[in-house]
Parts: structure tokens; sequence; C-alpha cells
């Protein structure tokens, strides 16, 4: 969840306040990759979608307004030489005002100001006065191939992943926090994109820190363990929730294998083998995790005339080289695995400070239910609702030749509580037939 600089004070206003009806405001700005703005783009919607996934997690479409042409991304020059936009980023933020309660961010007096987007075109295109663009997060930067680049064994883990984007990706903005464990093994940038920046930081992150590397809202290479606990609560919903599962997707149990290692040594004195015997030893690190007897898709729980039916996952990673290393991604896999396949579907009033993978309560007529935001889509302007547990088209159909409005109102219908049956009175008087 995204730290706002508030006090809890008015921390609990803005949430109040954005999940109330209110006036809010969407900007887009143009940027260099140092992000340095350059231009600001009128927006006329637009949203933006979360996805699970190890690269790019984050993505948003945006229709912008340009009836005299200006954004000719053809080959006229684009605020100041660009021609594709390969050398450009694009911010979105979100701002509302908090009346009453001192806020001073230096966005105006009680103004809160979130950014919920930051991150390079992937696709342009135009349909008459209107331009749209396919935005990707910052991870798309660092995903293909780069010069070789190695990162040697022993050094601090979070450095070499700072290390490894900064050198590779030019990334400048970190939130890897500190901590001594170092690397177990050397690590190698390559030019297959199998060897990416981000492929070898992201796999620094779990095999050695058992860690999710990701890009938070706001632009910061960022790592942290999937949360655990509620960040806030969402006081209600908008719609009936929808569930799905895909009960080809579940797994049970994981087992982890490491990269095997053979070492050979001589035979010591009083060992009863001839003199220059040679004895090779090979070792594999090799973990496994189980879901609980408790849980409702264990082995267990599945079982069939007291057999347990176990639904496997095997995984093999040569970069896994100690115990520890395996029984850490084994327990992640199979988190990863249970967590979230039949996760509820829920229309909620969109917010725009929460994080790829963060816990959040949801108060339903049915009571409290805890959801992540894996998969998500957030509507930048009033077309409809934020979905959580699936994306859906929620911002409006193009039109030709409107003009962009800056601030805009979102009005909340709270649902009304249904009213309680209570039975028929009687008169004492038959009805007719």
């Amino acid at each position: 969840m995204k730290n706002l600089g508030l006090t809890s004070t008015q921390r609990e206003a803005y949430r109040e306040r954005i999940f109330s009806t209110h006036d809010y405001r969407v900007n887009a700005t143009l940027l260099t990759l140092e992000e340095k703005p350059v231009g600001d783009l009128s927006v006329l919607d637009g949203q933006i979608n979360f996805q699970t996934g190890n690269g790019v997690r984050r993505t948003a479409t945006l229709t912008i307004s340009d009836p005299a042409g200006a954004l000719d991304f053809t080959g006229a020059q684009m605020y100041s030489g660009s021609t594709v936009w390969l050398d450009r980023l694009v911010r979105i933020t979100h701002s509302i005002k908090v009346p009453g309660y001192g806020i001073n961010l230096g966005h105006g007096a009680d103004v809160v100001q979130v950014t919920c987007f930051i991150g390079p075109p992937s696709t342009i295109s135009r349909d008459g006065a209107e331009v749209t663009l396919e935005l990707q997060d910052k991870a798309a930067l660092a995903m293909r191939g780069s010069k070789p680049y190695t990162v040697p064994k022993g050094m601090n883990a979070r450095t070499a992943i700072r290390n490894i984007l900064a050198n590779c990706a030019g990334e400048f903005r970190f939130k890897l926090g500190t901590g001594t464990r170092r690397l177990s093994k050397p690590y190698s940038v390559g030019w297959d994109d199998t060897a990416s920046p981000w492929a070898v930081a992201y796999r620094i992150a779990s095999a050695e820190l058992g860690m999710r590397l990701y890009y938070t809202t706001d632009g910061y290479a960022a790592l942290r363990k999937v949360p655990t606990a509620s960040s806030f609560t969402v006081p209600h919903v908008l719609d009936q929730a929808a569930t799905s599962m895909d009960f080809t997707t579940v797994d049970n149990i994981v087992q982890v294998t490491g990269k095997q290692a053979t070492s050979t040594k001589d035979a010591a004195k009083g060992s009863g083998l001839p003199k220059g015997t040679t004895i090779t030893k090979t070792t594999q690190p090799r973990a496994t995790a189980q879901l609980p007897a408790s849980n409702p898709l264990s082995p267990q729980a599945l079982a069939r005339k007291g057999v347990p039916r176990y639904l496997p996952l095997l995984v093999s990673d040569d970069s896994i080289t100690k115990t520890s290393q395996a029984k850490t991604r084994a327990a992640n896999e199979l988190g990863k695995d249970d967590r979230l396949q039949g996760q509820p579907q829920y229309d909620v009033i969109p917010f725009f400070h929460g994080d790829v993978d963060d816990l959040v309560n949801i108060r339903t007529p049915t009571g409290l239910h805890t959801v992540r935001l894996s998969t998500v889509s957030i509507p930048l302007g009033v077309g409809g609702p934020m979905t959580i547990g699936t994306q859906r088209w929620v911002s409006r159909a193009p039109r030709l030749n409107v003009k962009a409005w800056q601030v805009r109102t979102r009005t909340v219908h709270k649902p009304k509580p249904k009213p309680k049956k209570t039975a028929a009175k009687h008169h004492g008087k038959r009805g007719r037939g």
C-alpha cells in the first residue's frame, strides 16, 4: 500500500473521502527517461490494470485528445525531438481535495495526490482527433537482453540487484531495504531475453532473498515478501460478488530441485579402502512443501477411499545451490498456486493508493472478505467501477472530436440494505377463490 505521507487521522479522512462522492483530477505527464517533465497530455479517459506474473505487473490505457495533431508520432517532432516515444515515459496522477485536515504535500491546500502509474508506451494509435496509448510499468525497460554484466559470488544480494538495474537498465529509483544476505553464486546478464537485467534481478530476489521484485505505483524498483496482512478496508461493494475457479491450475504439493554438485576427495586413513582411492560425492538440494491437511485443497481433503490425491508441481532451478533456498522457493511456489485460484470478483469504488499483491478487506452484505490486488482494473474516468479479481474494460468507448475535461465528479451511490421480510398480516377475512 502506497505511503501517502499523511498522519493516521489524515489518512482515514482521505479514505472516507475517496469512498464517497467527490471531485477528482487525473493528470498525465510526458517525461524523459530521466523522469523530467516535458509536457502534459490532455486525458479523455483510460484505465490501469494489475496482472499476475514475474515481469510487467501493471499496464495502462490512455485516450488523449489531440484535435490539432500535435502528437504526430508518425515522423514529426513530439515534445523536443521524440519521434516514436521510445525515449519517453508517461506518469499518471490522481488528485482529490480533503478539506479541513491541514494537508499540505506541495500539491495545493488539502490536496492529496497519488502517482498511480509510471512507465513507457508499448503501442500508440490515432483515430481522428484521439490518440490511444497503451503503457507498461518500468519493468518493461529492463526485460530485453543487455550487454553482458556479472555480479560476483559473495556480493550483498540487494546491492547486486541495484547494480544490475542501475548499470544495465539505467534505473535510479530504489526501495530495496537493507540486509546482510550475500550471493551464493555469481549471476550474469546477457544478450538473450532470458538473461535480461529484470530476469536476473528477479531471480536473485526470489532465490537468494525469498522476496518479490516489482515496481511500485510511483516507479521505484522495490523488494518485499508477499503481504499476509490487510492494508485497509473497502467499506462496501457496488455489485454482488462473482466467483470462478479453474481447478486445472491448482497444486497442493511442490517439489523444488536445485543444481547437482559433484565433489571428490581421497579416502581417509582407517577407512578400510585401498590407498589412493578417490571418493566421489554427489549432492543436490531438494525440498518439498505441501498444503496442510486442514486446507480444503490438501491431498488429505481430496482423498478417495483414504488414498490422498496429489496435485504436484515440480520445479528444477540450477540457481538453487542450498537446501534452505529450495525450502524458500517451495513455500513461495505453493503459496502462489494456492493463494488466489478461487478469488471472488468484486465491483468497488475506485481507489488509487493500492499496489500489486496488497491484501485488502472488502465489506459485503455477507460479511468481511479479504482479497489480493493481483488482477484489477481501475477506471481513470467515470465509465465504470473498479474491478478486483478480474480485468474488464472499465473506461468508455472512444469518440471523436471531444474536448478533454480535467475536473471530474465521481458520484457514489452506496448500496441500500435490503428490507427485512416480514410475515403477512391476517385480518380474519378469507380471500376469494
